[in-house]
């Protein structure tokens, strides 16, 4: 299990997905499972998104990977 802390909170990577040179972490605060955050890794660097777009990409390809989950979900 990896754990990064930002802003003195540990949060846990519950997803890494990879999209060229850019691997989005999606992570989820070890104490409170509503305070979710997306950040990006960029050669080792853990940084946060950038703008809009950024998220809107990161979303993106989390919504790809997990599109059988997503399908199954909107059915019920």
């Amino acid at each position: 299990m990896r754990i990064l802390t930002t802003d003195n909170k540990k949060y846990i990577v519950i997803e890494e997905l990879k999209n060229n040179d850019v691997t989005y972490l999606y992570l989820v605060n070890e104490k409170d499972q509503e305070d979710i955050i997306i950040q990006k890794e960029i050669n080792g660097e853990i940084l946060p998104l950038e703008d809009e777009n950024d998220f809107k990409k990161s979303l993106a390809i989390f919504a790809k990977e997990h599109k059988n989950i997503i399908e199954i979900l909107l059915k019920q």
